[in-house]
């Protein structure tokens, strides 16, 4: 594993878009249409689009210079991947970071690419950085300001790698929030590999490449509808992409935000503070334009339509309640981690996909299912969950999870590991299985 012992210091640039932006338009967009998923109350027309061009060079160099410092690896550096360094809240510790990510100009153009008016979800998820070098030991040693064109000799397994048969960066996923940019900070001419491939229609086999970043250009993925994994990259000595994501700035549009992909390593606390923070000011700011509307038209004279306020108060409860889900407990996570890691909790689902196929699972479910409604007090309101989505489904009602569609399946239950499946509940369904020994003989 690589360590983190940091020796070199850089001062900071000051942003300024006349220097570091050099913007031309993606040469196509693609939509959700072309890619078979359908849209929803969540979802916007654009899907994504090829690589174009944002950061200028003397940008590219700035960005390294303000992240490449010993400060920014003590305090944000990790390592959750194999093989991938990540630099996390980014914002707090990089004035040239934030101040980038979050210039009218840079969301402009952000804004232009998505056709929606977008803002950075919350500050921990403001340059979201992963960097891979080919040597072993420390990293940042082995990083300059001025990006490598060292070419590396690919083996005979990078040659014949296959992202969809063999590992890759960050397996099949959706992202946690609804829009992601990512900007590449790296020298792409010896790269092999970096490809983000798509799932067109949900089958993996039939995938969409879209072409990897070139140094100072970016993509932007409606990632959290899109079904997608990102190529290993080889023949280089590094590869630095760094990350933002975005949700919709309007009035009125609420997104389906969730937290599985970062819970399983990120330092909890701040993660729900932020999310709490970014949660709660959305409510907070629907209802004040609501207050706002039906005081004006008090003012006007003009009758008021109640059902606005029903709907209102509806999205509100929705959004409310998987607000609050999201925030698993630390205690559960921490003692999870110990035991599995991020990886094994990660494969929460595999393991539920595995239980719930065995000869005779049924009883045994069935049992467990009444334990955590008797015996596990935390489990109080995810079993709440479970009864009501199972109530609307067997209704003819069709909701949507992590996985896609829930519908009433006559010859399938759909029992509480599918619902905490579907919430990306990895930890509570993994602790779950563990309280009530459906693991066991599951994992050595």
């Amino acid at each position: 594993m690589p360590s983190f012992e940091v020796p070199c210091v850089h001062q900071e640039d000051v942003f300024d878009p006349k220097i570091h932006l050099d913007y031309s338009p993606a040469e196509r967009t693609f939509t959700l249409a072309e890619w078979g998923i359908q849209e929803h109350e969540y979802t916007t027309p654009i899907a994504g689009c090829t690589p174009f061009r944002l950061l200028s060079l003397e940008g590219v160099m700035a960005y390294r210079r303000a992240i490449l410092r010993k400060d920014v690896f003590d305090q944000c550096a990790g390592h959750p991947f194999p093989g991938t360094v990540t630099l996390r809240n980014l914002a707090k510790v990089s004035k040239f970071v934030n101040d980038f990510w979050t210039h009218p100009d840079t969301l402009s153009i952000i804004s232009d690419a998505l056709g929606i008016k977008v803002v950075a979800v919350m500050p921990t998820e403001i340059g979201h950085t992963n960097i891979q070098v080919s040597g072993s030991g420390d990293v940042l040693s082995q990083l300059k300001i001025q990006p490598s064109q060292e070419a590396r000799p690919l083996t005979k397994e990078e040659e014949s790698y296959d992202p969809l048969s063999g590992s890759s960066v960050i397996p099949w996923h959706r992202d946690s929030y609804p829009f992601v940019c990512v900007l590449m900070l790296s020298d792409t001419t010896h790269m092999k590999g970096g490809e983000t491939y798509v799932s067109a229609r949900d089958i993996q086999a039939a995938s969409i490449i879209i072409r990897g970043p070139g140094l100072g250009t970016a993509v932007v993925l409606q990632g959290g509808q899109v079904k997608h994994l990102a190529a290993r990259a080889f023949g280089s000595a590094e590869r630095i992409t760094t990350i933002t994501s975005f949700r919709a700035a309007e009035l009125g549009r609420f997104d389906d935000s969730r937290l599985a992909n970062l819970r399983a390593y990120d330092n909890l606390p701040e993660l729900y503070s932020q999310w709490s923070l970014y949660r709660l000011k959305k409510m907070r700011d629907e209802i004040d334009a609501a207050v706002r509307k039906i005081e004006s038209l008090d003012k006007s004279g003009i009758t008021f339509v109640h059902q606005e306020t029903e709907a209102l108060c509806e999205e509100l409860s929705k959004y409310s309640q998987r607000t609050a889900r999201q925030m698993v407990d630390p205690e559960i996570r921490d003692g999870l981690a110990r035991k599995y890691g991020a990886k094994g909790i990660a494969e929460a689902s595999k393991y539920w996909q595995l239980i719930r196929a065995m000869p005779q699972a049924s009883p045994k479910i069935a049992e467990a299912t009444r334990y955590a409604e008797d015996s596990m007090p935390r489990m109080k309101g995810y079993t709440f969950d479970w009864c009501q989505t199972r109530a609307r489904i067997q209704r003819g009602s069709i909701e949507r999870g992590t996985q896609g569609l829930i519908v009433w399946d006559d010859k399938a239950d759909y029992l509480l590991g599918d619902e905490l499946e579907a919430q990306g509940l990895n930890e509570i369904l993994l602790w779950w299985l563990e309280e009530t020994g459906l693991m066991a003989g599951i994992v050595d």
